[in-house]
């Protein structure tokens, strides 16, 4: 790979396809197909090329996935904790809502 490379060389990058599946492995809990399937589209799609060792590049790659997967989570389950919260112990049914229109 040339510094003049803009896009990552695939062939380069495939090398790593298992080490990349058995660290999602351990980084993903449980979700490492998806973090794989993520960062091979993130590591495509990037308009840069590794500087040096594609591997330890891909590395970075799974872990900002894996990273802002966990974050999206953590979001979601807060929202949806917050919902319970907020929403009446018995929702009005459909018929007394529709009188009181």
């Amino acid at each position: 790979m040339t510094d003049s490379q803009s896009h990552p060389d695939v062939a380069d990058l495939l090398r790593h396809n298992a080490w990349l599946r058995r660290l999602a492995v351990h980084l993903a809990n449980g979700h490492g197909e998806d973090a794989v399937q993520d960062t091979w589209v993130a590591a495509l799609g990037s308009r840069h090329a590794p500087a040096t060792d594609g591997r330890a590049w891909l590395g970075g790659v799974l872990r900002n996935v894996v990273r802002r997967s966990s974050r999206t989570e953590a979001r979601r389950r807060a929202r949806e904790e917050l919902a319970v919260r907020l929403a009446p112990d018995e929702a009005e049914p459909a018929s007394a809502a529709l009188e009181r229109l």
